[in-house]
């Protein structure tokens, strides 16, 4: 493992989340117990989620990365491409709902199961 990487990076793709980050970015605030960090992958400046994002206060490092292409596949491969982490989850950027699912992947991690996770849920709602 490189020597400033964590166990998990969040992969969260988004366009203009601006109203829904919030509540994900807090839940991961409560609900993760682990070294984490939240790797924010977006298309363009003038996305309403940045600013949110950026006026928010956590408890966990956030990196903004510019998408290399164009809409979420993309931006979740570039957000794989980022991630120095042992553990990788591309996580919705408005999913609250799927805390449980997302908090058995980090466990199963945890546990010593060495699986690399990809939890889609934003390309199957579309």
């Amino acid at each position: 493992m490189l020597e400033n990487s964590y166990s998990v990076d969040l992969v969260i793709p988004v366009y203009n989340e601006g109203k829904g980050i919030k509540q994900v970015l807090n839940l991961l605030d409560t609900c993760v117990k682990t070294r984490f960090r939240v790797l924010i992958c977006y298309d363009f400046e003038e996305d309403t989620t940045l600013e949110v994002v950026k006026n928010m206060n956590v408890s966990y490092p956030i990196v903004f990365i510019k998408n290399k292409g164009t809409g979420p596949h993309s931006a979740i491969l570039t957000g794989f491409e980022e991630s120095n982490a042992e553990c990788t989850i591309v996580f919705p950027g408005d999913d609250i709902v799927n805390q449980k699912l997302l908090m058995q992947c980090i466990c199963s991690f945890l546990m010593d199961v060495k699986l690399l996770l990809l939890v889609d849920l934003c390309l199957e709602a579309q």
